[in-house]
């Protein structure tokens, strides 16, 4: 199935989930993070975004948890922010519409606010000013 959808990489955001279930069919990388609000997601964003890049190069990727609620619509809420410019509302918005039971905890969600207003500070800074 995942072949059929031209999937060639898999990011998995959950812990103690075993080993690969298909060794060698696909490349895998495991992040693993618990889904808890007191959890400090944005330490994991660079590695998971490597990740994402990677395995969109390769041809696509399934990022995904355990309930796919949570971590994963969290990361690619993120990924969507920073390489593609969407505010965090757009990005939210378009998860949701792809995922309709996306959910990020309640600390992930605050956290994706703070992660956005970085976002901003950023592109605000790399902006020459007119003088």
């Amino acid at each position: 199935l995942l072949d059929g959808l031209g999937i060639k990489s898999i990011l998995t955001i959950a812990s103690n989930v075993g080993p690969p279930k298909f060794p060698g069919a696909f490349k895998y990388t495991e992040v693993s993070i618990i889904d808890s609000s007191h959890v400090n997601i944005i330490e994991h964003f660079e590695i998971c975004f490597r990740a994402i890049d990677d395995g969109i190069r390769s041809g696509g990727i399934l990022v995904h948890c355990v309930a796919g609620m949570s971590r994963s619509a969290t990361v690619v809420i993120a990924y969507l922010m920073a390489r593609k410019g969407l505010s965090f509302q757009e990005a939210f918005a378009h998860v949701k519409k792809c995922r309709p039971i996306a959910q990020p905890n309640y600390g992930f969600m605050r956290q994706l606010e703070k992660f956005e207003a970085y976002l901003r500070s950023e592109r605000a800074k790399a902006v020459p000013s007119k003088a």
